[in-house]
């Protein structure tokens, strides 16, 4: 039996000019999640939905069941599953099933991101 490739993931700090914590993520669990969304993103791929944000409900209801509960498990996961999923996108292929969950997840790690919260917030203040 081998072991299973450890994928290391910086997760964002806090501060964004202090780097977050390193969080090792089985590969094999990665590869699970992106091969699942990429299968519910593919399934709309006859409806042709025009937005990114139209895919979310699906790619995550998906994977509700397979994410782990402790917050920062799932955010390294949902970011190791965002890097195997950009190395297997077609970015030709709008419908695309991997492309199509990779915006999807990388829009949740982005939004996920402190920095970005603060970033919106003060955007909308202007």
């Amino acid at each position: 039996m081998s072991e299973d490739t450890v994928l290391k993931i910086r997760l964002p700090g806090e501060n964004p000019w202090i780097q977050g914590p390193i969080v090792d993520v089985l590969k094999s669990d990665a590869i699970e999640i992106a091969d699942i969304v990429s299968r519910a993103a593919e399934n709309l791929r006859v409806k042709k939905l025009q937005s990114a944000w139209a895919y979310d409900s699906h790619v995550f209801s998906s994977i509700k069941e397979h994410l782990p509960t402790d917050p920062v498990e799932t955010d390294a996961l949902l970011r190791a599953t965002q890097k195997i999923l950009s190395e297997r996108m077609n970015k030709e292929d709008w419908y695309d099933g991997n492309y199509a969950a990779y915006r999807c997840i990388s829009t949740r790690n982005a939004y996920a991101t402190p920095g970005f919260a603060e970033a919106l917030r003060n955007s909308q203040d202007s």
